[in-house]
């Protein structure tokens, strides 16, 4: 591995990171969250449909970060296959 990299949300404080891979040339990455039309456009995406608000507010929890977003959803799909499991046939 040549280098490493760190990714963190950014937070009120100091800029300075230790860690291991620091002295190895690692790169500091901030990321900011996605925007509002970010979210929607990876919602749609990912369920193939243009997202309505009620799911839009569920994923709102995750404060624009991408790997929240997918999990919300991930969670809701896996909740709405057993709510349909235990509909009467």
């Amino acid at each position: 591995m040549r280098g490493a990299a760190a990714c963190r949300w950014p937070r009120a404080g100091p800029r300075s990171w230790s860690g291991p891979g620091r002295s190895a040339g690692a790169r500091l990455l901030t990321l900011r969250p996605l925007t509002g039309e970010a979210v929607t456009g990876l919602v749609a995406q990912a369920v193939a449909a243009e997202p309505g608000p009620r799911l839009l507010a569920e994923v709102a929890g995750a404060a624009g970060n991408p790997l929240f977003v997918t999990e919300v959803l991930g969670a809701l799909a896996q909740e709405g296959g057993n709510r349909d499991r235990r509909r009467p046939g």
